[in-house]
């Protein structure tokens, strides 16, 4: 007997030239899914013609289950079912002609990882199909995963304190205790930025781009944050964007230049070195702020190719001076992370000639901070080179002195924070007066920065700080004018300072 939907199917042939198409029979579960080609001719059967219908059936059924998990897996995570960023961004297109608001927040988790890295990837992957079922039960419209454990909501326009609600109790609810396998349980922090279409406009690509900008900020906090997009922010990207061009063009073009600050001898006045310091002047702004340039060089990475230019340059210019003075260069805690440090200086030494004992390369406690101990061997092989170590801004950082005895540094900067609030300031003369005598109880010279009165001057020579730099002692030079001075004051550089 052959099902209705057939029997309709030759009957319809019968009756037309030829049909095709595809027809789904209830054969077993699941039902299975045929494509067909109906043709028909006639024959000739005795006096009479006849009609005569042939039907081509192919079984498809597997074809289109691949097709549907196909296109399933174009628009969802395989993993967690949350959408995809594509399927993402059609659904914000989709709201634009209809001219409905939408809101968009992007969560971060935080310490993931640290599941992965413990509990391996199969309670991780427990874990983000946890999350993503804690986000569906908070009502978004949509929940897509954007990345390993990046996370986008999308919902209804609302009032940005509605908005700031929703996106704080979305956090605090991703931060509950989860229940993984085996018994373990996890705790993770999440962090949430956000935006409106009021804000952003309906273009999807740019209301993801807010969000992210938005989560940045709120990374900048501890524990959970929450912010909010805010035109700023964009106008500080754009700012960064045009920095970075700018930087990059200096560099192409050679812009910029070094100075030297003289440090020197405290009580007599006499040279004992230099720092060497990037300046640049931009064709039509002018001199641009070294905290400004070197912060973006940082965040770009171009610090890498600004740094090993300094090194070069510095050691070439201070090899060629009347006095065999000690050079300090400074070194950025990127510079350690995204470069060989060690081959840079090595480099740096052969190509001018400059003997190791007068270079002095100048760090920040920051270098410590995500590996220690990697950080404590390339130092190490920095010195094996016959070339010293200085910590800079000593005091406003990770300063422990449990550490400082162990690090790989010959000298410690006192920051100008400290020597700013002399004389009158018992607080900060007590911290330098234990810094220095840190200092000598560890063998290691003492440095102040900053100094710009005769009675910060004269005060920390009480207390005992040998070493000295700031505009008191001299301002940061060209390098010809700090050659020039070398040659005409050789020793008492203080006085006319």
């Amino acid at each position: 007997v052959l099902p209705a939907s057939l029997a309709e199917l030759l009957g319809g042939a019968l009756a037309s030239k030829a049909r095709q198409g595809e027809l789904t029979l209830p054969m077993g579960a699941p039902d299975r899914i045929f494509d067909y080609v109906v043709t028909h001719s006639e024959v000739q059967l005795g006096d009479q013609p006849s009609r005569v219908a042939c039907l081509t059936f192919r079984d498809i059924t597997e074809r289109r289950r691949d097709e549907d998990r196909l296109r399933y897996l174009g628009g969802h995570d395989p993993l967690t079912g949350a959408l995809s960023r594509t399927r993402l961004i059609e659904m914000i297109d989709e709201a634009t002609p209809a001219g409905r608001d939408v809101a968009v927040a992007i969560v971060d988790l935080s310490r993931f990882r640290v599941i992965n890295d413990t509990l391996r990837h199969s309670q991780g992957d427990l874990l983000l199909k946890q999350v993503v079922s804690r986000l569906k039960s908070m009502g978004p419209d949509a929940v897509a995963r954007l990345g390993g454990d990046s996370f986008a909501l999308l919902m209804p326009g609302t009032t940005p304190d509605k908005l700031t609600g929703f996106c704080q109790t979305v956090a605090q609810w991703l931060a509950f205790p989860y229940q993984l396998a085996n018994g373990h349980q996890a705790i993770i922090a999440a962090s949430a930025g956000a935006t409106t279409s009021q804000v952003s406009g309906y273009d999807a690509e740019l209301l993801l781009s807010h969000a992210d900008m938005a989560l940045s900020a709120a990374k900048q906090h501890t524990g959970n944050g929450m912010e909010l997009f805010t035109p700023e922010m964009d106008r500080r990207l754009k700012d960064r964007q045009e920095m970075d061009a700018a930087l990059r063009q200096a560099l192409a073009q050679h812009q910029f230049t070094l100075a030297y600050q003289p440090q020197v001898d405290i009580a007599t006045g006499e040279l004992t070195g230099a720092e060497a310091l990037a300046r640049w002047t931009h064709a039509t702004l002018g001199p641009m702020s070294p905290s400004a340039f070197i912060a973006a060089a940082e965040e770009t990475g171009l610090i890498v190719e600004l740094g090993r230019w300094a090194l070069q340059t510095a050691c070439a210019e201070a090899a060629n001076w009347p006095r065999e003075i000690k050079l300090a260069v400074n070194v950025s805690p990127v510079q350690f992370e995204l470069s060989d440090v060690v081959a840079d200086v090595t480099a740096a030494l052969e190509s001018s000639g400059l003997e190791p004992s007068r270079l002095e390369i100048e760090i920040t406690e920051g270098i410590f901070v995500r590996d220690a101990e990697a950080m404590t061997q390339r130092l190490q092989d920095i010195r094996k080179l016959g070339v010293s170590i200085a910590l800079d801004d000593f005091g406003t950082g990770y300063s422990s002195l449990s550490y400082l005895g162990q690090l790989p540094v010959d000298k410690i900067k006192i920051d100008k924070s400290f020597v700013r609030r002399l004389p009158g300031d018992s607080e900060a003369a007590t911290i330098i007066r234990a810094v220095v005598a840190l200092g000598e109880g560890l063998g290691k010279r003492i440095i102040a920065e900053g100094i710009e009165t005769a009675d910060q001057a004269w005060m920390l020579q009480i207390i005992g700080c040998t070493l000295a730099q700031g505009f008191y002692f001299g301002r940061p030079m060209s390098a010809l004018d700090f050659t020039e001075r070398l040659t005409r004051e050789p020793v008492r550089l203080a006085q006319s300072a």
